[in-house]
């Protein structure tokens, strides 16, 4: 599911539930009704693409009960990624050309043929999206340049900033709770000209991630991180640089705000947080990250074997985690 509020950007919300659920019983959880192109998605696929969120008018009631109603959906996973290539078939109500969903895989003409079919789908049903803007680069130095500037000078710019939260399997929302998270987004609108997004990933026992593994439990079961129903990430765009501490504060304080709303969503759950989306001011991120002090020693050795050297390192990696006595 993904929920973003940007002063200039209207997306829809997106949710991903298996084939095999009813859509009689999605009806009957939506509010408001979903519109009968959605239902004709959900017969087909099992695939909603719910009403779009803006700022420019309020959204909230629609939203909290977006986050409410469909939180019993993400305990059900698409099997397999042909379920999930079903989402673009139904968009764009034609065969498939190319898989978007290789890491990046095949060439960038085809990925936009294929949002052009999508547009133009969703646009006869009413919906529009807006065009892609985005800039393709011809090599990563070129891409480094545009992000963070003179990659031989003083880091100053700052591309974005990423928080990130992964629940305990229960993170009980309610329409109280759901209701304070989108309020919450709200406030981050026209802060410091950034445009923030909440993501809600879904991953359910059936996920890739959750799922059995072939050669027993690994660290990330350990750490407590195969439970999680969601991951959630927190995005800021254009986030103010070095030198602009005063709008780095004030973005700051909005999406703390919004982290906090979503963990008093249940305070008793023990929550963490996803590595690879790298958190500067992340507190206690050796636990966050890694899981207790056993599973930080473990990793610890596996990095000191892997890479004595560390030569893949950063300030938040495993050679500066500190292995801290578990309670």
């Amino acid at each position: 599911m993904f929920f973003r509020n940007h002063p200039r950007i209207t997306r829809g919300l997106l949710i991903l539930c298996a084939a095999s659920t009813s859509v009689a019983d999605l009806m009957q959880r939506s509010a408001p009704p979903l519109p009968q192109a959605v239902q004709t998605c959900l017969e087909k696929t099992g695939i909603a693409l719910i009403s779009p969120s803006s700022a420019d008018y309020n959204t909230t009631a629609k939203s909290q009960n977006t986050i409410y109603n469909y939180q019993p959906s993400a305990i059900l996973a698409p099997k397999s990624a042909s379920e999930t290539a079903s989402i673009v078939s139904c968009l764009t109500s034609g065969e498939i050309k190319v898989s978007p969903f290789g890491g990046g895989h095949g060439y960038a003409s085809e990925l936009r043929k294929i949002e052009s079919q999508i547009s133009a789908n969703l646009k006869d049903r009413g919906v529009t999206m807006p065009p892609f803007n985005a800039t393709e680069f011809s090599s990563w130095n070129d891409a480094l340049v545009n992000l963070i500037g003179n990659l031989d000078a003083p880091p100053n710019k700052v591309p974005y900033y990423a928080q990130s939260l992964m629940d305990d399997g229960s993170p009980g929302y309610s329409l109280t709770s759901a209701t304070k998270i989108v309020e919450a987004m709200q406030k981050t609108v026209n802060v410091s000209e950034t445009g923030t997004s909440l993501s809600f990933d879904l991953n359910g026992p059936s996920a890739g991630t959750n799922g059995e593994q072939p050669n027993g439990n690994a660290v990330w079961y350990d750490a407590g991180k195969r439970s999680a129903l969601f991951l959630s990430q927190i995005y800021v765009v254009n986030y103010p640089g070095f030198d602009k501490q005063a709008e780095q504060d004030a973005v700051n304080k909005v999406v703390d705000g919004v982290n906090q709303a979503v963990r008093d969503a249940n305070p008793s759950d023990i929550w963490g947080a996803y590595v690879n989306y790298v958190d500067p001011r992340l507190k206690n991120w050796e636990q966050m990250y890694y899981g207790e002090g056993h599973v930080v020693k473990r990793l610890k050795e596996l990095k000191a074997r892997v890479d004595p050297k560390t030569v893949f390192d950063y300030p938040q990696g495993l050679a500066h985690a500190v292995v801290r006595a578990e309670t």
